[in-house]
C-alpha cells in the first residue's frame, strides 16, 4: 500500500482507509459526495463508538462516513454542548427580502428581461401621457 500512496500522492493511512472502506461497504462508499446528518444520527454514532471502543476510523468505515475527523468534532461538540450542539445549522448568510416586481395585470412574478423592457416602453412612452 505504501507504493501505492506514493504513486498517487497521499500517504499510507489515507490508502488504507479507502480500503478500509471499500471492504465495509463496496464501490458505494465513494459515490457519496454530501450528506447532512441528523443529531440523532450522529448520537447513534457516537453511541455505538462509546459502546464497542471503535476507533473513529474503523466507526466511519462501518457507518461509510466520508471523514473520521467528522466523528472526531461531534465527539467534541458533544463533549463541550451535549445534543444541542449536534443539531445541524443553517449556514451561509441570511437572505435579504428584496421585493419582486409584479405585472399590475396578475399577482405573478414578471422576469427581469420582461421588467426591464416594460420600463423602456413606459420610459419611451411617457411623454404622449403629458
Amino acid at each position: 500500500m505504501i507504493e501505492i500512496a506514493k504513486d498517487i500522492g497521499v500517504s499510507d493511512q489515507v490508502v488504507s482507509e479507502w480500503v478500509r472502506r471499500y471492504q465495509k461497504n463496496g464501490g458505494e462508499t465513494f459515490l457519496k459526495s454530501y450528506t447532512k446528518y441528523s443529531a440523532d444520527y450522529k448520537m447513534d454514532v457516537l453511541n455505538y463508538m462509546n459502546e464497542t471502543g471503535t476507533s473513529s476510523t474503523d466507526t466511519a468505515a462501518l457507518f461509510n462516513i466520508s471523514s473520521p475527523g467528522m466523528i472526531r468534532n461531534w465527539k467534541i461538540k458533544f463533549e463541550v454542548g451535549g445534543y444541542d450542539a449536534l443539531v445541524s445549522k443553517k449556514k451561509g448568510h441570511p437572505s435579504s427580502h428584496i421585493p419582486v416586481p409584479r405585472s399590475p395585470f396578475s399577482l405573478a412574478p414578471i422576469s427581469p428581461t420582461l421588467f426591464l423592457l416594460y420600463a423602456l416602453y413606459c420610459r419611451g412612452t411617457a411623454h404622449y401621457l403629458e
